[in-house]
């Protein structure tokens, strides 16, 4: 989101609201008609200037994690605006953009791997290997690199990929068992020479 109004802005499916003095639920546009006509995107300023709410500053935090957040009595004071909005109900509803588009859709459901876990997903392992066929194969021009990535990604086949996906859901059982990642690394090379 921007400070201003106006310009490119990031995306926003649903609706905004706010909870307003007297306790009510109010509607709020994310847009308004400027002087053309045309929808534009309000800045974080102007939307919390509507709400009632103090404006901060400065837009932005310089360290977003360190941002300090006081309490002052029941009243929060924030040192940015991306801060205040973060804290609104509306905001903290808000899913990502995928899962915005899938929401309403039976049967599809956004699941998050947990960061830097790449044994978790087994398409990293695809690209692993992937990787290695290119470097192995790569002949360093631009031509060549093209060439290469893509014979590279349809030399794995479904078989390998298969595997890989079985790697990844026995890491998750291991998980699920309680095991730490250095453990289930262990269990996991136990498990590979025991098939063997």
């Amino acid at each position: 989101m921007i400070m201003g109004t106006g310009g490119k802005s990031t995306y926003r499916a649903s609706g905004m609201w706010f909870i307003n003095k007297k306790g009510e639920r109010k509607d709020q546009a994310y847009t308004f008609k400027n002087k053309h006509g045309e929808d534009t995107p309000k800045g974080m300023a102007r939307i919390l200037k509507e709400r009632g709410l103090k404006v901060p500053k400065r837009a932005k935090c310089p360290s977003p994690q360190k941002c300090p957040e006081r309490a002052h009595g029941s009243k929060k004071r924030f040192c940015c605006q991306m801060q205040a909005l973060n804290h609104q109900p509306d905001f903290m509803g808000q899913g990502t953009m995928v899962e915005e588009a899938i929401k309403d859709e039976p049967g599809f459901q956004v699941i998050y791997y947990p960061k830097f876990h790449p044994e978790l997903n087994f398409i990293e392992m695809y690209w692993g290997r992937a990787k290695q066929e290119t470097r192995a194969k790569c002949k360093f021009s631009e031509k060549g690199f093209e060439a290469t990535v893509t014979s590279a990604l349809d030399s794995v086949s479904m078989d390998t990929i298969r595997a890989f996906a079985g790697r990844a859901f026995r890491y998750m059982k291991k998980y699920r068992e309680g095991l730490s990642t250095l453990d289930a690394g262990l269990r996991m090379k136990q498990y590979t020479s025991h098939r063997r």
